[in-house]
């Protein structure tokens, strides 16, 4: 999450180099979900995951992914690079941080 969302911000950043309200917006957008949830996954695993797979459906809504009757392949297209980039991500590792979490040791209570 951290490396990803590193990677997005740096992006980010060179997008909107001269332009301070646009660089700000964005960097809160797209890659604040990915440093936060690295950040606090640490301490409340399943909690970030569930905020990670809102934050995906947020982002699928937000980005118009989803395209009801769009017949214009360029505009399918467009969404499903947009998909793989922002929400897919979030999804695997809102999932992986549900399932996995920290499970408790059975051996420490005996």
């Amino acid at each position: 999450l951290l490396a990803f969302g590193l990677l997005w911000l740096a992006f980010v950043v060179l997008s909107h180099a001269g332009e301070p309200a646009a660089l700000v917006a964005e960097a809160l957008v797209v890659p604040g979900p990915f440093i936060l949830g690295a950040i606090l996954c640490r301490w409340w695993p399943r909690t970030v995951g569930v905020l990670l797979l809102c934050a995906s459906a947020w982002a699928i809504v937000f980005f118009h992914m989803l395209p009801f009757g769009e017949t214009d392949a360029e505009k399918i297209l467009q969404n499903a690079f947009t998909f793989v980039l922002i929400p897919l991500p979030l999804t695997v590792a809102g999932v992986a941080l549900i399932t996995d979490g920290h499970q408790p040791n059975e051996d420490a209570f005996r």
